[in-house]
């Protein structure tokens, strides 16, 4: 037993770090510059994904029955920007691929900092942790999420501005890297929780994900700036939250508060529909408007 989790361990190590390799690897300079150099776009994507969502988050943990495990993963997820699965989503909703990837990029490494801060905060003010028995280390999981996340990220995007060519060697397999561990991190965790998740079903969560997501859509197109299809990117840049800063506090500071990962797995299960599902109509609503721009 003592190896399978030794083993797990290393699997989800290796999904944080080769995501956000990944993510360097992917990342140029000129994206970046493009993006900061856009004041309006990068305050409404910061003020929306840093502070809109969290306090929505917290808002809606508040107002629905939520307790113990289903609120801190609520609170959790909401507290953690910049998901690389938002540049796939982006493309699902035909958006500008190149400001969502590039603001993605910036929100992961930022929320790095940010999101055990973020989530410490809540749920220290909101009395969970001590009533649940979790407990949250800010200055040592800030650290762990800063090396684990911002250095992976800083090497790969270095790989991408000094060796163009090793860069895009590197990153099919990388990224394959990516999509297998966090395949298999979901599936222990399904197959260890799935009782659990199970006994979610039809309960407040559910619901509560839902309107979350929609509202965070909302925020963050509100926020953003730009074009329709601007304002898309923006709510689906701040709609989908990163699972790897997310896991990495659960497991290092709720590991002994029964039902947490599985509430923030059902949390993503029903993000992850939702979202695809507004993505491709607006998908299909950019292609019946471009049709009738060409008739």
């Amino acid at each position: 037993m003592d190896a399978v989790l030794v083993l797990m361990n290393a699997v989800f190590l290796a999904f944080i770090v080769s995501t956000m390799f990944s993510v360097g690897l992917a990342t140029t300079v000129a994206q970046l510059t493009a993006v900061l150099r856009n004041a309006r776009w990068l305050v409404g994507a910061l003020l929306a994904s840093l502070v809109a969502v969290p306090v929505i988050g917290w808002g809606l943990a508040e107002v629905f029955p939520l307790e113990g495990a289903t609120f801190i993963a609520l609170v959790m997820v909401a507290s953690s920007p910049g998901a690389p699965f938002a540049v796939a989503v982006t493309g699902i909703a035909k958006g500008d691929l190149v400001s969502g990837a590039a603001t993605m990029a910036i929100l992961a490494v930022v929320g790095s900092v940010t999101a055990p801060v973020t989530v410490g905060f809540i749920i220290g003010a909101s009395d969970v942790a001590a009533a649940g028995g979790g407990e949250i280390n800010v200055a040592e999981l800030v650290l762990s999420i800063v090396v684990l996340q911002i250095v992976p990220f800083m090497v790969g995007m270095a790989m991408r501005a000094w060796v163009p060519e090793s860069a895009d060697g590197w990153a099919p397999a990388v990224k394959k890297i990516s999509s297998v561990a966090f395949g298999l991190v979901m599936l222990a965790i399904v197959v260890g929780g799935f009782r659990q998740v199970i006994d979610l079903i039809g309960s407040w969560i559910i619901l509560a994900a839902f309107v979350a997501g929609t509202a965070w859509f909302a925020v963050g197109a509100l926020l953003g700036s730009g074009s329709q299809k601007s304002r898309s990117t923006a709510g689906i840049v701040a709609a989908n939250r990163n699972a790897g800063p997310v896991l990495l506090i659960a497991t290092a500071s709720f590991a002994d508060v029964e039902g947490v990962v599985p509430a923030i797995i059902t949390v993503y299960i029903v993000q992850l529909v939702s979202q695809v599902a507004l993505a491709s109509w607006l998908g299909m609503r950019t292609d019946v408007v471009t049709a009738e721009s060409t008739v």
